[in-house]
Parts: C-alpha cells; sequence; structure tokens
C-alpha cells in the first residue's frame, strides 16, 4: 500500500461440467465441487470462477461451500439456469452480456433465430425484472462489450454483420442494467485483445511495447502519460 499499482486479484482454474480448455477443471457431482473450492481457498484464491456447463448439483455445491469460507464466486451463469436464479444463490459477479441471451436460450442452434426477439424482451419488462434482482442482490454485471465490439473486425463478412446487429441490440440492454442501479464493473475476456487498448505500439509486435504506455487507469483515476513519469521518478 506505499506505492501506486494494481491490486491483482487471482482465481484458480475454472470449474466446469465439461473440461474445455487445460485451464478448466472437471467437477460433475456435489462431492467433487465442494472438493476442488476447499482446495482452491486452502491454496489462497481470491474468488471461485465458473462456466457455463456446471450442473445444478455441482453449482449448488460450489456457492455453498464458497459461502462457508467467505470466498466469492464469479463467472458465467450455467445453462442450466437463469441470471436472477443464479444471483438469489449467491454469485458475486455474472461476466459477458452475450451470455444473458445463452441463459435465456440455451439452445445454441435456436439462439441466432431468436436473439432479436430475445433482444426486445430483455429491453423491456423481463429486463428489469432480472435487473432488480442483481440490484437487490448486489450482483456485480461485468459486459465485456468492448471484447465483442473488437471481435467484429476480425469475423468473416456474413459473421461481422450479425455481430454488430447483435453488439447495437446489446448496447442499450447493458445501459438499461446501469439505469436500474445494478453495479457494473469492466473487464475483456480470454479471447479478444486486453491492455494494449491503453498502449501506444502493439505489444504482440514487440514485448517492449508493453512500457509504452500511453495511459491508465487505476482505482477509478485516469493517469496520463505525464502522471506516469512522475511516478517512475
Amino acid at each position: 500500500g506505499t506505492r501506486t499499482g494494481p491490486e491483482l486479484v487471482m482465481a484458480g482454474p475454472t470449474l466446469n461440467g465439461i473440461q474445455p480448455a487445460t485451464f478448466h477443471r472437471l467437477v460433475e457431482t456435489a462431492d467433487e465441487a465442494r472438493a476442488a473450492v476447499r482446495e482452491l481457498a486452502a491454496a489462497g484464491v481470491d474468488f471461485i470462477k465458473i462456466h457455463r456447463a456446471t450442473g445444478r448439483e455441482a453449482f449448488g455445491a460450489i456457492l455453498d461451500e464458497a459461502a462457508r469460507l467467505q470466498v466469492p464466486v464469479a463467472g458465467h451463469v450455467p445453462l442450466v439456469m437463469g441470471w436472477a436464479e443464479a444471483s438469489a444463490a449467491g454469485m458475486w459477479s455474472i461476466e459477458h452480456i452475450q451470455t444473458l441471451w445463452e441463459n435465456i436460450q440455451p439452445d445454441a442452434g435456436r439462439l441466432a433465430g431468436e436473439f432479436l426477439a430475445i433482444a426486445d424482451r430483455l429491453d423491456g419488462p423481463l429486463g428489469d425484472s432480472i435487473f432488480a434482482v442483481l440490484r437487490s442482490n448486489g450482483t456485480f454485471f461485468d459486459p465485456t462489450l468492448i471484447g465483442y465490439e473488437e471481435s467484429i473486425a476480425r469475423a468473416s463478412p456474413a459473421v461481422a454483420t450479425l455481430r454488430r446487429t447483435a453488439y447495437e441490440r446489446m448496447k442499450p440492454i447493458a445501459a438499461r442494467a446501469a439505469r436500474a442501479s445494478v453495479p457494473i464493473i469492466t473487464g475483456t475476456d480470454v479471447l479478444e485483445r486486453h491492455g494494449e487498448a491503453l498502449l501506444d505500439a502493439d505489444p504482440l509486435a514487440d514485448i517492449g511495447h508493453l512500457r509504452r504506455l500511453h495511459a491508465v487507469v487505476l482505482r477509478g483515476r485516469f493517469l496520463d502519460a505525464a502522471e506516469l513519469a512522475v511516478l517512475r521518478r
């Protein structure tokens, strides 16, 4: 606390009902879920991260064990339930605005065709009811709109058109959540670009470019290049 710098908040492996990535840990039963939470808590994680394929039994056990150990739970709402139910169960933070649609229509084959109709419902009483629950429970919402926006440029023309349409419908839903006083936090995604948005040069071209900082946002304060230079002295 004596120097200006970031606070790192770390999770261990993502708990999930399948293991689609090397950083995911498979938990299918309540016993497996509780054991995973206990091990992660003992390792000193700041929160437990869960993903969309987590089953109801494992989800309930994760939330219960994490509450007992006073460790927050964040991540994707499991596809077997909705956001309001997950919030009421004690999720600390819900990630990615597009997952709101997925939890309403978990069938990926039908989601694209129903996307606009769901958007209309979310921009009305359905959205209001969900956001009221999040506000009441103090559940944080991390829309990660910047990550979705940046994915448009790298998509094929046909996919880019669909994503741009989706993005334009997501923005007013995020604004509706903010107007409903849902606590909003900023974030990105593992599949998208990260911190170079505040750099003067691409770190993928030269890792040394990480030192060419244009600005840093720290606890709500914007530190420009001049202020950063003072901190380096």
